[in-house]
């Protein structure tokens, strides 16, 4: 059944995002592993300090070059730094729960994050029940990847803390309460 309230066409990542941004304050952006730039990310944020990694240099020439995982966690090249409220984002093609594992105490100075997420092996699973265990909850799903066949392959899941999420949902029923279309029989 068609419902009115209903988004006619999906919103672009700059949409959504902005949307968040009106909802929340960030202080700066965490990008891993998203080659030369997040097109959106830049769009967005583009008045806050942006800390750039990547695992190789021959995808960012603008990326502080780095192998994220045991020897070396994002914790520690970000130890030293002054920010509260980030917006993390991860681009990496698999190791996103093991740079999540060593991002601790960033996790405790970031507002929202954002995975990209490849849609096999349980991995959209994975990510957000790792993400619901540490009390953060899946607010958006953007920028859906289809093959030529129109299966869906890919999304950036987009998560903000669990009390965050009660505040901003509030917030959002207040301005636009759903209507219920249930037909009486």
């Amino acid at each position: 059944m068609y419902n009115p309230d209903w988004v006619a066409d999906r919103p672009t990542p700059i949409e959504r995002l902005t949307w968040l941004k009106s909802r929340m304050n960030f202080d700066a952006v965490i990008d891993i592993g998203s080659g030369d730039d997040t097109w959106f990310l830049t769009k967005v944020f583009p008045e806050l300090p942006t800390y750039k990694y990547d695992k190789d240099p021959k995808f960012n020439k603008n990326s502080n070059i780095v192998e994220l995982g045991v020897d070396c966690s994002l914790d520690d090249l970000l130890k030293n730094e002054t920010f509260e409220s980030a917006f993390y984002k991860i681009d990496v093609d698999g190791p996103e729960l093991d740079i999540l594992d060593g991002s601790t105490n960033t996790l405790q100075k970031t507002s929202a994050v954002m995975i990209e997420c490849v849609l096999d092996d349980n991995k959209f699973l994975d990510r957000c029940h790792w993400m619901r265990e540490k009390e953060w909850q899946l607010i958006d799903v953007i920028e859906p990847v289809y093959r030529k066949s129109n299966i869906l392959i890919q999304v950036d899941l987009v998560f903000v803390r669990q009390d965050t999420f009660k505040i901003v949902e509030r917030e959002c029923w207040i301005e636009a309460p759903d209507t219920d279309y249930r037909i009486n029989t």
